[in-house]
């Protein structure tokens, strides 16, 4: 007759059973992997955006230090050379003082924050008209609406990013004082630094190779694409007569710096926290 319990006993059977959980330890033990390292990426992503987020605000009300940019790269002769060629009747703008142009680039930067409220009532002094003259052409105005518009849409994101991720931190800290143990913990400032470097690496490397102009023309037809005009030559636009190229090269160069100097501060705060 057939015994159940040496039937049970078989050998046979069991290493079927263990090739079984074995599997289901494997395959769990690389779902939670993969579950700590898409996390981790996300996290990384989510600090990232809100440095670039709580950069642009910096940057923004210090109007991305443009004056010290003016004199670093004498804008002045920039102007005093173009402003006069100028080929739509914007007069007189070579006679402005230094204080007036960085009011005018001002004016422009709180205006695309204010979502481009404000660029139509741009105005500069002029010998040839007592209430001044308006600064921007219609294809200017229109090009700078565009850009307000894409900062409209980014900000939200910054700002969600930021929240959730401040939400996050803070269970974190009140996961640890109640349990004392870590729900999450940061990585290494090495890793941290590592990892911000090797980006930067990436971007400048990639620049490096495209060219600075090119990478910035590229940009404009990526996010401007089926837009209106984005292109002026300096003797038919004011605007790129007050900011040429390489204002925005340094924009950017101080964008990618507070963005770092976030970045340490957060990961340091947080190994302060939660390590």
């Amino acid at each position: 007759m057939f015994n159940l319990k040496t039937a049970n006993k078989n050998p046979i059977n069991k290493p079927i059973i263990n090739d079984a959980d074995n599997n289901f330890k494997v395959i769990t033990a690389a779902l939670r992997s993969f579950g700590k390292l898409l996390g981790g990426v996300s996290l990384n992503i989510a600090l990232l955006v809100s440095c670039l987020y709580i950069s642009w605000q910096v940057l923004s009300q210090s109007h991305f230090f443009y004056g010290e940019i003016y004199d670093r790269h004498n804008v002045e002769k920039h102007i005093n050379t173009y402003a006069p060629q100028n080929r739509n009747n914007k007069d007189d703008f070579e006679l402005t003082t230094r204080e007036e142009r960085l009011r005018v680039f001002g004016d422009i930067s709180d205006a695309i924050n204010a979502g481009g409220v404000g660029l139509d009532d741009i105005k500069y002094p002029s010998p040839r008209s007592p209430a001044g003259t308006k600064f921007l052409v219609k294809a200017e105005r229109d090009h700078l609406q565009d850009v307000a518009n894409l900062v409209s849409k980014l900000k939200p994101i910054g700002a969600f990013a930021s929240s959730m991720l401040l939400l996050f931190y803070v269970f974190c800290w009140s996961y640890r004082i109640r349990r004392h143990e870590n729900f999450w913990r940061p990585t290494s400032m090495a890793v941290a630094l590592f990892q911000f470097v090797l980006l930067i690496l990436a971007l400048g490397a990639f620049i490096a190779v495209m060219g600075a102009q090119r990478v910035f023309y590229l940009l404009h037809e990526w996010l401007f694409a089926n837009k209106t005009q984005w292109y002026f030559y300096f003797q038919d636009s004011l605007m790129t007569t007050l900011m040429p190229e390489i204002v925005f090269a340094d924009f950017a160069i101080l964008l990618i710096s507070f963005t770092a100097i976030s970045w340490v501060a957060m990961n340091l705060v947080l190994k302060r926290l939660l390590r």
